[in-house]
């Protein structure tokens, strides 16, 4: 079976303005979804960072401990966000 996407039995040659891997120009990387993401992403931090100073000052952690648990909720989270990403 060939494959039309790889160009195979086309006598025609590349198309005027495609890329180096046959395509029709379309990219790959969409510039709109990545900065959706980036927002989404500088959100939930945000509110990672209130939750966990919530959190901390609930339970009466101060200093150092304090510190301790905002850092270990902050890696937690970011855990959560790279598992749910499938660590792409």
């Amino acid at each position: 079976m060939i494959d039309p996407m790889a160009g195979v039995g086309d006598a025609s040659g590349p198309v005027p303005g495609a890329d180096a891997t046959g395509g029709e120009g379309k990219d790959v990387f969409d510039a709109a979804a990545a900065s959706h993401n980036a927002k989404s992403m500088d959100r939930i931090r945000s509110f990672m960072g209130i939750v966990s100073g919530c959190v901390a000052g609930v339970l009466g952690l101060t200093g150092l401990e304090g510190l301790i648990c905002f850092v270990v909720l902050h890696v937690t989270v970011s855990i959560a966000l790279l598992a749910k990403m499938k660590f792409d």
